[in-house]
């Protein structure tokens, strides 16, 4: 199981697009159920995505006692997360 930006490298190479932000005020993105690690008003997020031909795959991680974690996997159609 991934759960570090180390681990997700490893399996899949370098990612091809990272981006630090945090979550903003009021959005209340970093606590849906589908967290694994919820993420407060505020504080980063690390998004890394992965693109493919038909699929891109993005990898959300959160700090956790200072330490980034995976908090959410997904598989979206090409495009979603591109800037």
């Amino acid at each position: 199981m991934h759960q570090t930006p180390a681990d997700i490298e490893a399996e899949f190479g370098t990612p091809d697009e990272v981006n630090e932000s945090v979550v903003p005020l009021g959005s209340g993105w970093g606590l849906q159920p589908s967290l694994k690690h919820k993420i407060q008003e505020g504080e980063p997020v690390l998004h890394w995505q992965y693109f493919g031909s038909s699929f891109d795959k993005s990898y959300f991680f959160a700090k956790v006692s200072g330490k980034w974690q995976l908090t959410l996997e997904a598989c979206v159609p090409v495009g979603t997360f591109r800037k």
